[in-house]
């Protein structure tokens, strides 16, 4: 009870004092230049077209020459460069997905050996040797009659390249 006859009681006297707008605007203040103008007499119009036109500070470029040291903007840690990395073009579904994900169902002998494997989408495709397969753009190496090797090469962050061989089995231990 005591706080709504308090609140109406602060309310009108904040409100006069927020209508007067609080304290008069500050004056601006006169820069230098504009007071020396006021104090300096004025010249002939002939007296300064006699004089030399001032001459303005050149402008000092600074250039760095590394030499052969380092950029110290660089980081220390090697990172590949965009215009490095193959941006390759995905041009079948088999090259969409990791070897690891791919489950191989079948081996047929022919005119070589032929495996068929089964992605993660659900759908089969029949590889040959040689033929691309996996997001790293892996080669199938070699298909023999209960496995397929699959050889990916791929490059770490200091740039260094390492081959990794993948073996799918056919009859995988179930655990």
């Amino acid at each position: 009870m005591r706080y709504s006859v308090l609140l109406p009681a602060v309310i009108l006297i904040a409100l006069p004092l927020c209508a007067e707008g609080g304290a008069p605007p500050a004056q601006p203040q006169k820069t230098a230049q504009a007071q020396a103008q006021k104090t300096a007499p004025a010249q002939p119009a002939a007296a300064v077209a006699n004089q030399p036109a001032a001459q303005a500070p050149e402008d000092e470029t600074y250039t760095y020459s590394s030499g052969n040291r380092r950029d110290p903007f660089l980081s220390l840690i090697y990172v590949a460069k965009a215009s490095q990395k193959k941006t390759r073009k995905i041009t079948i579904p088999i090259e969409e997905y990791d070897i690891s994900q791919f489950k191989l169902e079948a081996v047929v002998k022919g005119k070589g050996h032929y495996a068929l494997v089964k992605l993660p989408n659900g759908k089969h495709y029949i590889l040959r040797e040689g033929m691309t397969a996996g997001s790293n753009g892996g080669k199938v190496v070699r298909i023999t009659k209960d496995s397929m090797v699959v050889r990916e090469t791929t490059t770490d962050l200091r740039g260094k390249k390492y081959t990794n061989n993948i073996t799918l089995r056919l009859r995988q231990e179930e655990e």
